[in-house]
């Protein structure tokens, strides 16, 4: 009886053991997997869909239009959405300003703000092309903005290639169809001569809707074998031409051995006639020339004077 009672015992000890150590962690290792599946597995109000199309409208017109190949959305109307292979057009009185399109995006809902991510382009409406990382768009400014790198691409004209920018930042403004590059910017204008006008500046300011370039602040401007610089210049097309260029604010203009200064500065392009207003001095070696207006034609070759005011010989026309 003693020994039945001894292996009574033993075999109880065997099936503690094997619970403890061996059924018992299986247990708790299959809960523990399943509360994991359980928190990966997506909530029951997230939604995907596809061939997502939204428009909101203000006042009677059209905000904007987005489309997206798939969104993520939580359902509810406080949420989010994100978005995958996104465009997005922004209208003006129902005129389409911009055009924004990217790898992904998010709209939040309460704010109707929009950003967008990866191989982000913007066309404009009159054919600027800019790309980027990422912009956001702000509903209650109607802006479309980036802190980052860009580079954009003019629309080409009669002469060449449109002007092709690089810069910091960003600022287009849907109302008013004006694009700002914030600052550092670098431009080329391709010309058929093949000798490029290259801009360096503070700032830009692209009209969506006039024909003209505005660069401001430190303004540098070489073509050929002239530099000029001033605070602001303003390249005006007339049709699909680059017909006029204006310094203003001060301007310093150096041409091999002569060197400009004046208040103002128009270079007509076609003409290749350049005249300096607002107390201009034309100096060349030890002359001096001085007028109401200096004009320099044919490219710099011939001098003209208005109202003369020199008291030095005259700076000779060149051949």
């Amino acid at each position: 009886m003693r020994l039945l009672k001894h292996l009574a015992i033993a075999a109880l000890l065997i099936y503690v053991c094997v619970q403890v150590v061996v059924i018992f962690p299986r247990y708790l290792n299959k809960e523990e997997k399943e509360v994991a599946v359980q928190e990966q597995a997506p909530k029951k109000s997230e939604q995907i869909l596809e061939g997502v199309h939204l428009v909101e409208s203000q006042k009677g017109s059209r905000d904007w239009e987005l489309l997206a190949d798939k969104a993520l959305t939580s359902g509810a109307q406080t949420g989010s959405w994100k978005l995958q292979k996104v465009t997005v057009h922004f209208y003006n009185k129902e005129t389409k300003e911009f055009t924004v399109t990217g790898d992904e995006g998010d709209i939040d809902q309460p704010t109707k703000n929009i950003s967008v991510k990866g191989n982000v382009v913007i066309n404009s409406f009159n054919g600027y092309v800019f790309k980027t990382n990422d912009v956001y768009y702000k509903a209650t400014t109607r802006s479309i903005e980036t802190e980052s790198p860009i580079e954009v691409q003019g629309p080409e004209d009669i002469q060449g290639k449109g002007f092709l920018m690089k810069g910091i930042g960003l600022r287009a403004e849907v109302d008013t169809s004006n694009m700002y590059i914030l600052k550092d910017v670098k431009a080329r204008k391709g010309m058929k001569d093949s000798k490029d006008v290259e801009v360096e500046s503070n700032s830009a300011l692209l009209s969506g809707r006039k024909k003209e370039v505005f660069f401001q602040g430190n303004t540098k401007v070489k073509y050929d074998f002239m530099s000029i610089e001033a605070p602001e210049s303003n390249f005006k097309y007339s049709s699909n031409f680059l017909e006029e260029i204006l310094f203003s604010g001060g301007v310093k203009a150096l041409q091999t051995d002569r060197k400009a200064t004046s208040q103002q500065l128009l270079v007509r392009v076609k003409e290749q006639k350049l005249i300096f207003k607002g107390n201009p001095v034309l100096m060349e070696k030890e002359d001096e020339l001085r007028g109401d207006e200096i004009i320099l034609v044919d490219g710099g070759r011939k001098v003209m004077v208005e109202k003369s005011k020199d008291t030095k010989p005259k700076v000779p026309n060149k051949k």
